[in-house]
């Protein structure tokens, strides 16, 4: 989610609407201007962070232990004022919350993948 969503329009063009979330929380000047910028696209980023951890005001899970704090203070804070501290500043919180990146090799025959899809 590197932005530049902006609701399918050039830069500087005005949005052709946006929903009632996504309306919440711009500024009062992208409001009236109906322009967007980086800064929708960063707050976007971290409501739906909100909504997908199950309260998209951040009040409800502030307290729950199951949720690693770095990433509840991050969904609940404010964006950054440039993309590339944000997105810096996102990678610290992944590993302050859940530790150095694991990848397992996940070796799938393909071949063997579509012939089972084939034969039922």
């Amino acid at each position: 989610m590197l932005g530049g969503w902006w609701y399918t329009v050039p830069i500087n063009g005005k949005m052709l609407g946006v929903s009632n979330e996504i309306y919440s929380i711009m500024s009062p000047e992208m409001k009236s201007s109906k322009i967007g910028t980086f800064l929708l696209d960063l707050e976007s980023i971290r409501l739906i962070g909100r909504i997908l951890l199950g309260d998209k005001n951040g009040i409800s899970f502030i307290e729950d232990s199951d949720i690693p704090k770095p990433l509840i203070d991050w969904v609940r804070g404010v964006s950054a004022n440039n993309p590339m501290e944000e997105y810096k500043l996102w990678e610290s919180v992944i590993k302050q919350s859940y530790g150095e990146r694991k990848f397992v090799n996940m070796d799938i025959d393909i071949n063997k993948l579509y012939a089972r899809k084939i034969n039922k």
